[in-house]
């Protein structure tokens, strides 16, 4: 079963009474050292699932389609999610432009974790033209989206940040100074940044916000708008924990 939305996709109801015996329900078991992947809250279930490892196999993906000629900036997310509570099993795929909320899809519920898996890696196939069993060696092409490395160790240890923007000229009532990006935005930017750290050809990348699109430079650490050439500093403020 499956289900699409603008946000959050509910679980699909469960099977009739009728239906025929489920399989047996197959649970993954990390590595003791393996890193653990981080359910997409857009999901709606990162308080009652873990993104499904067997071993070191981590079934989460981040992919990316980047044209800085024609301002484009798009993500798509694949995960299978194990329902802790009910071992129940869902692939999970979320996709929109750089910025954006974008639409999400949850395909199941599934008693067999293989089941959520070959939607997985059949929609990773589609997106990508490689194969998941082959994504140590993967290969671009063209048209097709690009998988991101995920330096999953150092997103579970790093300090909390925050982002903001300065205001090199008096506007809209604001005096010359550094200002706070909002927290939905702030959230956005530290993500680039994870991306950027673990994968250094996307230092440049393309931000939907509303009306306006901005290119955001993490190299030269500048906002450029898209549509007026307006270019501001940013700067990344680690927090006090």
């Amino acid at each position: 079963a499956a289900a699409a939305a603008g946000g959050a996709a509910a679980p699909a109801a469960a099977a009739a009474a009728t239906a025929p015996a489920a399989k047996k329900p197959k649970a993954g078991v990390p590595d003791a050292d393996a890193p653990l992947g981080v359910v997409d809250p857009v999901s709606g279930m990162a308080a009652t699932g873990r993104v499904y490892t067997a071993g070191s196999e981590i079934y989460d993906c981040m992919l990316n389609q980047l044209n800085l000629s024609t301002n484009t900036d798009k993500y798509y997310v694949a995960q299978v999610i194990e329902n802790t509570s009910t071992n129940e099993f869902f692939c999970f795929t979320h996709w929109g432009r750089t910025g954006l909320a974008g639409q999400c899809m949850l395909d199941g519920p599934y008693e067999d974790a293989q089941d959520a898996i070959e939607i997985f890696e059949e929609k990773f196939h589609e997106k990508t033209g490689n194969t998941w069993s082959t994504k140590d060696n993967f290969k671009a092409q063209a048209g097709k989206y690009h998988l991101l490395k995920t330096d999953y160790t150092a997103l579970a240890s790093k300090a909390a940040a925050k982002w903001q923007y300065y205001m090199a000229a008096p506007q809209d009532g604001k005096s010359i100074g550094w200002y706070d990006y909002d927290a939905p935005a702030s959230k956005i930017v530290e993500d680039l940044h994870d991306n950027f750290l673990a994968n250094e050809h996307l230092g440049v990348r393309i931000v939907q916000s509303g009306d306006w699109s901005y290119r955001v430079d993490l190299q030269k650490m500048t906002q450029t708008n898209t549509s007026t050439s307006r270019e501001r500093p940013i700067r990344r403020v680690a927090l006090s924990s």
